[in-house]
């Protein structure tokens, strides 16, 4: 046991009584460990065998302080302080190969004598093997700085633990400033609800978050594009303990497939431009053939002095002179109506006007013409009057242009519906049809600028293709909206809602039937054969 000076009191009387002499002294000699026993200024008293197989072969009047190179006064001061002392040590032994010692000093007092005792573990394969793991760990830290890929580990919370140089240097945060922060707080807002889901099936191992893009903060303020091509989880003990992250980057990516994109779309408008003006120098080219071809008869005949037989002719041609001349009006109107769309001078007249009664005259304008084509027109309403703001002028030819799509593409014995109804806010108007249908896949491009729905389907029927972009640019005027729906062989239905508002100080606006007359025969023009 020790004593107050810290030194361990060896009874003898109860050593040799007991008979433990001759054990201490085996266990002494036969350690596994270096042992040593030294006289208070530290020269050596014992070692046990393994001293002389691993450091000296001889220590003849040698100090325990020389031999391993100690500070003598800086072991005992301690010593005399503490009770024990540890020291990690690296020598050469006996053969020349390096040697790392843990030394545990110790004083012990025997018949008023201080012995100095040191055991000696040798713990070179622990320094060897966590030197290995360091350089293990210096070449894997090496490694992955030299990456150019973002890589980023995070405990199971989502807490960022490590981080590699390019995940410094593409954003532009340095690692002390991230580690520690969660990962969640440099996602763009707009991803981070599929981000923390992704994340979460990772943890429930329901999937890995490969493949997906997002964008993080830099220290810019900016967002960076990245596309994450691995994730995978750390288990240490088959327990999760966190997850590891690769993301490269792809700004420059995502802006090349912006840039790529937006120059196809660039040349498919270009390209749809350039059918349009052919398409509308066909439009144009027709009726003036026509015009002039009658043009040249009326000449001839009055060349010939044949008046008689210009008379007589007369009501076989002025149909024909009249229905070409609406068909240019009406492609004029579309030209000079786009034009002023695209440089932002298309302007709205709006006025209250009781939108049942103007819908319902302009169908009943049509239902003659209908009629002769053996297409019936249903008009329905769920409000007898509904005073609204519109663009009277502008609404007549969005109604007469649908009725017209409708009419194009609707079979003998077809049937068109005209629907109108208020909804909060607002008053729907929906036109539809039982005609030949628009492909799914062609939905989206029937208010395209340019673009026809399908030329095969149109071959019969002339049209320019700007007819339902105008539509859509005369309803956008009015801050309402237009969708579509359509089934191949079923039909088309067109649905339209302006808002409920009305002008102040004005009274609604009524009009006659005559108006629209002259109108449906300048937005049907295209129709007769």
């Amino acid at each position: 046991m020790l004593n107050e000076g810290g030194f361990v009191n060896i009874n003898e009387s109860e050593v040799s009584i007991l008979g433990y002499g001759n054990v201490f002294y085996k266990m002494f000699v036969n350690s596994p460990n270096i042992v040593l026993l030294a006289d208070e200024d530290g020269k050596l008293i014992l070692a046990n065998r393994m001293f002389y197989r691993i450091v000296k072969d001889e220590i003849v009047d040698k100090n325990i302080f020389d031999i391993f190179n100690f500070n003598k006064d800086e072991i005992t001061t301690h010593l005399k302080k503490n009770e024990e002392l540890f020291i990690e040590k690296f020598i050469y032994n006996k053969y020349g190969k390096e040697l790392w010692l843990k030394i545990h000093f110790y004083l012990v007092k025997h018949k008023e004598r201080r012995f100095l005792t040191a055991i000696l573990n040798d713990i070179t394969d622990i320094v060897e093997m966590t030197r290995r793991i360091d350089d293990d760990e210096m070449m894997l830290s090496n490694i992955l700085n030299g990456v150019e890929d973002f890589i980023c580990m995070t405990d199971l919370g989502g807490t960022i633990t490590y981080l590699n140089s390019s995940a410094e240097r593409i954003l532009g945060f340095k690692k002390e400033e991230m580690i520690g922060k969660k990962l969640s707080e440099y996602f763009h807002q707009d991803e981070l609800e599929e981000a923390k889901k992704e994340f979460q099936n990772l943890l429930d191992g329901k999937g890995v978050i490969d493949k997906r893009k997002f964008r993080l903060l830099n220290s810019n303020g900016e967002y960076i594009w990245f596309e994450f091509i691995h994730s995978s989880l750390i288990e240490e003990n088959n327990v999760k303990v966190g997850t590891i992250l690769i993301c490269r980057e792809i700004t420059e990516k995502i802006r090349m497939e912006h840039e790529n994109k937006k120059i196809a779309q660039e040349l498919e408008y270009e390209r749809l431009k350039s059918e349009f003006l052919a398409n509308v120098s066909h439009e144009l080219k027709t009726p003036l053939n026509v015009i002039y071809g009658i043009v040249q008869l009326m000449e001839m005949f009055k060349n010939k002095n044949e008046t008689t037989e210009f008379v007589n002719n007369f009501d076989k041609f002025f149909p024909i002179l009249k229905q070409n001349t609406y068909r240019l009006l009406r492609l004029t109107n579309n030209i000079v109506d786009l034009t002023k769309a695209d440089a932002g001078f298309l302007t709205l007249n709006a006025e209250n006007v009781d939108i049942v009664y103007l819908v319902e005259e302009i169908c009943n304008s049509t239902r003659n013409y209908l009629s002769s084509k053996n297409i019936e027109l249903i008009f329905n309403t769920e409000v007898e009057e509904k005073v609204i703001a519109c663009d009277t002028n502008k609404i007549e030819r969005v109604i007469l242009n649908l009725l017209s799509n409708a009419v194009k593409f609707s079979n003998n014995n077809g049937r068109i519906e005209v629907d109108i109804r208020e909804i909060p806010g607002k008053v729907q108007l929906t036109i539809s049809d039982n005609g030949i249908g628009i492909p799914k896949e062609m939905l989206n491009e029937v208010f395209d600028r340019f673009k026809l729905v399908d030329t095969t389907l149109t071959r019969e029927n002339e049209g320019s293709g700007i007819g339902l972009s105008l539509v859509k640019e005369f309803i956008d005027l009015h801050a309402g909206t237009i969708e579509v729906e359509s089934t191949v062989g079923l039909g088309t239905k067109f649905i339209i809602t302006l808002p409920d508002i009305t002008l102040e100080d004005e009274s609604a606006a009524s009009y006659s039937e005559k108006n629209y007359l002259e109108q449906v025969h300048v937005e049907f023009s295209d129709l007769s054969k």
